[in-house]
Formats: C-alpha cells, structure tokens, sequence
C-alpha cells in the first residue's frame, strides 16, 4: 500500500486481495506513521470486515463495509505456516508469549515399528539378485541362543530386552571382548565384529567366560570392569619381550607380557593437554571447537565455519569435540579416526610421517608444547626430568637424559645467538632464550614414539 495522509477523526482503509488458486488466507499489516515519526502496527484481526465480492458504489470506499463479514482468524503473527514471515506487532498474542517461555528441548528421531497386523514381507532373493525374491523370511533369533525358557521376541523392544538380558549367551561376551581389545589392542576374540561360526574360537575361553559373569554380577558396570582389568597381574607386565619370547608368541596369545599398542588420536589429545596441565574437567553441554588448519573445511559441505573455542572450552576432553561428517576432525583423522558416516567394529592401526608432522607442527599441539615449557618455567624444576615424566609417564635413563640435556642446551644456545627468536616460539613477548628453550624441548619429547604409544 502506498502512503497515505490520514484525516482528523475517523479514516477508513480497503485492502483487495485477488487469489488465482485454491483456498487461501489473508495476512496483512497495516503500518500508520505519525507526523511526529512514530509507527504503530496493526496485525490483521478479528475486527477487520470482508466481502467476497467488490461492494457496489463507492461509499464503502469512505464509510466501511457495513455489511461486511466478520474475519475467520486461521492464525496470529508467528504461527506456521507463517512463522518465518517478518510481522511486527505492538503486542504478541498471549499464545506466541507462552511458546516463547518454552524450553528450547533438543529431540531426537525414534523409530517407530509397523502394527503386528501388518509387517513388512522380508523375502530371501535368489542368488542375490534384488528382483527376484525366492521364499519369505520371518525375524527370529538362532534357536541355537535360546535356552528352554526363553520365548522368541515378537517386536523389536522384546528383542532389545533379550539382547541385555541373562538368557543372550554372547551380549555379556561381547562386551568384555570390546574392552578388553580397547586395554590390549585385540580381544580375546580377535574378530571383534565377529562372534559367528566363521570367527575365530578364544584364546582363553575360560577368562572370557569368568568377565562375563563377573560383568553381569557386577551390575554391568563397565567401570568396575576397566579397574578390574588394568589392576590384573596380566595388564601390569612389561612389554618388553625377549627374541624367544617374540619367535614363539609373535601375537602375544600367550598373554605373557604387557599391551604395546600406539593410542587413538582421542586419547593422544587427552593424553597431551593432561601432560600439559591443561586438560578441562568441565563435563556434559554442547561440543567444542578445538584449533585446526582452516582448510580442512576447504571444501566441505554446508556450513564451513570452524569458530576456534575459547577458554575453557579449547582444552576439553576429545569427546566433547563437535563432529562435521563432511569434514572429520583433522587431529584425528591423521591417527586413523573415522568419519561417522559409517559404523566400525575396529578401528585400523597405522604409523605414517604425517603423524609426525602433525605433533611437530600443528597449532593445536605446538600450543600445548608452549604451555608444558611454560608450566616447567615456572616452576624452576629440572625440564628434562619433568617433561620427560609428564609425557612418557616413567624417568629417563642417563643415557636419555644427557641427549636431551645436550638438545636443550643446543636450542638455547641458537636463541642466544639469535638464529631464532624467543617471541616466536613461546608466543610471548616476555620470553628469554632458557623459556624457549624448554618449548623446544617439550616439543622434540611430544613427538618421541614412547609418548604416543602405550608403554
């Protein structure tokens, strides 16, 4: 509607809406604007009158509608499907005041299974091929798993009952398997997504059996389980091997020495901002962005913003760091980390230069190296003993400690002479040579194999 000079007294306005389609609604907006520059808005109401048919004459034009139809509200400003459409009012409706003093609840999808009374059919296609279905399958488990008094599940919620109940044979195995592979590197089952007749049969059948029923007695606490493991005598022995030892037991089936296994790109991280005295023992809430080179979202889909955490935030556990399917974490992509978009029963295990270069080089762990020399500064202690506890978990022997006593004395001795610069390594324009130093070297120990690798 174009401008308008409002007279004194009473001003009456049309509006004529013509519709091309099927049923429709009105929703209009009146905005007066007062000489003085003041607006008032005025929302389509129950008190505006129409008339499906253009009135005859022109008096309507000055006088109103005086047999105008009273307006059928469909809905107010804010309600869907006009929701998105930007009304102003001068006050909202007691409705839209209410939803807005609704919790903003995250939901999730649930599934919801077909009535009993009418299934979907599950055909067995002949030789694979999709369009040629042979004979109808119906849901059932191995009878082989049932014991007498089982009964066989009808739904999908009896079959999720049966999966954590006693009567499953294999769910509490299953689960001891999966934590043991996660403390040693492989189960006692090898073939962890495996438990079928084609899988390999335990190496100790026995103690498989003994975790299982101790889980299940144990109220399925997998804590109490992880302390029961790593507490045993079998956790806690050297993996140091001797040649007969590797000849004979090369896969360590034996169980005759300790795990020796490189982490997760998780727990690494974890494993450094302990280290370093700055890992967050926040829990729960919404996940975290930690530093990452910006062209890892380079070509990712949708949104490419990484906004870099602040705070607290920035030195959270792993688990909290948010997942992007189109473009994964790059911290622990490099250390065999997965993507999400599939579901794996074990992770794969490789050693490759780019790791390497990622705890030498990456903004996220050259941060940590500045506050591990940094904390050692501080506190005036010997830096090759501390960082090398820190971060290998055990005290260097002599011969260790004099290399890296002569690294350190060398990096000092280059920031000295002025071959590089102290502000450039710490990130602090306070820093002398001796502080910069100490980065270097916890820096060059971040990046031994021992402080990566489970000892």
């Amino acid at each position: 509607m174009s401008p308008t000079t409002s007279r004194k007294g009473i001003n009456t306005l049309s509006v004529k809406a013509t519709n091309n389609g099927g049923p429709g609604a009105l929703i209009a907006q009146l905005e007066i604007i007062s000489a003085e520059g003041k607006r008032q808005s005025h929302v389509t109401d129950q008190s505006w009158k129409l008339s499906e048919q253009e009135p005859e004459g022109n008096d309507w034009k000055t006088k109103g509608l005086s047999d105008g139809q009273e307006s059928t509200i469909a809905g107010k400003a804010g309600d869907a499907p006009w929701k998105n459409i930007p009304l102003k009012s001068n006050e909202l409706s007691e409705l839209h005041a209410l939803r807005k003093q609704l919790p903003n609840n995250r939901r999730s999808l649930v599934m919801q299974e077909r009535p009993a009374d009418n299934p979907r059919p599950t055909y067995l296609r002949h030789r694979g091929e999709y369009t040629s279905p042979k004979h109808e399958v119906h849901p059932k488990i191995p009878e082989i798993l049932l014991s007498k008094n089982t009964k066989m599940p009808t739904n999908r919620l009896e079959f999720a009952r049966w999966l954590v109940s006693q009567d499953n044979p294999i769910g509490d195995r299953v689960t001891v398997n999966r934590a043991w592979r996660s403390l040693f590197g492989f189960g006692l089952i090898r073939t962890s997504g495996d438990f079928g007749t084609q899988a390999p049969a335990p190496d100790h059948p026995e103690l498989l059996d003994w975790l299982a029923v101790g889980f299940r007695k144990q109220g399925m606490s997998l804590k109490k389980l992880h302390r029961q493991i790593v507490t045993s005598a079998t956790y806690k022995q050297s993996s140091t091997a001797s040649p007969e030892l590797l000849e004979k037991d090369p896969q360590n089936r034996l169980l005759a020495r300790g795990p020796r296994l490189r982490l997760s790109g998780e727990l690494i991280r974890d494993h450094m901002l302990h280290a370093s005295g700055k890992l967050s023992s926040k829990m729960y809430g919404p996940g975290v962005y930690p530093p990452q080179p910006k062209t890892v979202l380079s070509h990712a889909f949708g949104n490419q913003t990484w906004n870099v955490s602040k705070g607290e935030d920035r030195f959270r556990r792993s688990v909290y760091t948010f997942i992007k399917r189109t473009a994964p974490f790059a911290g622990f992509m490099t250390f065999d980390g997965t993507s999400g978009e599939n579901c794996l029963a074990k992770r794969d295990r490789s050693n490759t230069p780019l790791q390497a270069l990622t705890l030498l080089n990456d903004e996220m762990y050259v941060e940590l190296a500045r506050e591990a020399g940094k904390l050692v500064h501080q506190t005036s202690k010997d830096p090759v003993n501390e960082l090398f506890r820190r971060f290998l978990t055990r005290p260097p022997s002599e011969e260790e400690s004099k290399v890296l006593q002569d690294y350190l004395e060398q990096q000092i001795d280059r920031l000295k002479k002025g071959q590089l610069k102290p502000v450039d390594v710490t990130n602090d324009t306070k820093a002398d040579a001796i502080w910069a130093g100490k980065v270097l070297l916890a820096r060059a120990i971040m990046n031994l194999d021992e402080s990566i690798t489970k000892p």
